[in-house]
């Protein structure tokens, strides 16, 4: 995936968690800083079922842009999890779990 499409595809995601009543949604631009990503979303579910679908919804959408998770942690809790899509890392988190 290119610079410019992953910087697309960055912010649609982050605007579909924000529709999907996700909470302090951020992009972080790391590009040319971190070799892992270039960018960073970080949101905020209101509860381990909302993390879940949010999760759930980003994962749906980018499916259909053929773009697949290389890796993802956070177990089945129901407090964070990240995705890792390889040109950008998706952070979901409680509110508790973002506190800390």
């Amino acid at each position: 995936m290119d610079k410019e499409s992953t910087k697309r595809l960055t912010i649609k995601i982050a605007r579909i968690l924000d529709n999907k009543k996700a909470d302090d949604v951020k992009i972080y631009d790391l590009l040319g800083l971190s070799s892992l990503c270039d960018y960073v979303i970080i949101a905020t579910a209101a509860s381990a079922p909302h993390l879940d679908a949010l999760e759930r919804e980003a994962s749906v959408e980018l499916k259909k842009e053929n773009i697949y998770k290389t890796n993802r942690d956070g177990g089945n809790g129901g407090v964070w999890r990240v995705s890792d899509y390889g040109g950008f890392m998706l952070h979901i988190m409680t509110y508790s779990a973002r506190e800390f």
